[in-house]
């Protein structure tokens, strides 16, 4: 499987636009971090109009981010460039987490890891 995610898409609630403003970071770089408030999911095309109608019903924010097909990997749009996104995420209790090295380690890899490589 193979996802295709559109960052230069991604629409941002107001206090993420301030806060982004505010230290001078791309808030594409938040939505990128870890946390257990992101949620990503899939649905067939014919079913995307229900899903977004059944959200806006329950206010539950949602927006189409990508797209899945065949193949392997994940593959953004950053800036008008298409490329083989970087893993940001890292279970913090997986024997190869990156995380181990400490929250400065982490934070330094979000904000200044290339968001995307070549494909």
């Amino acid at each position: 499987m193979n996802l295709r995610v559109d960052l230069d898409g991604l629409q941002f609630g107001e206090d993420v636009k301030n806060a982004s403003r505010e230290l001078g970071l791309d808030p594409r770089r938040f939505a990128l971090g870890w946390g257990d408030w992101n949620l990503v999911g899939t649905c067939g095309e014919a079913d995307i109009q229900r899903f977004m109608d059944t959200c806006s019903e329950t206010e539950t924010p949602a927006q189409v981010v990508g797209e899945v097909s065949n193949g392997r990997g994940v593959n953004a749009t950053y800036n008008g460039v298409l490329g083989v996104m970087t893993e940001f995420d890292s279970e913090r209790f997986a024997a190869d987490s990156w995380f181990s090295a400490g929250l400065t380690s982490y934070i330094d890899r979000l904000l200044n890891e290339p968001i995307l490589s070549q494909l």
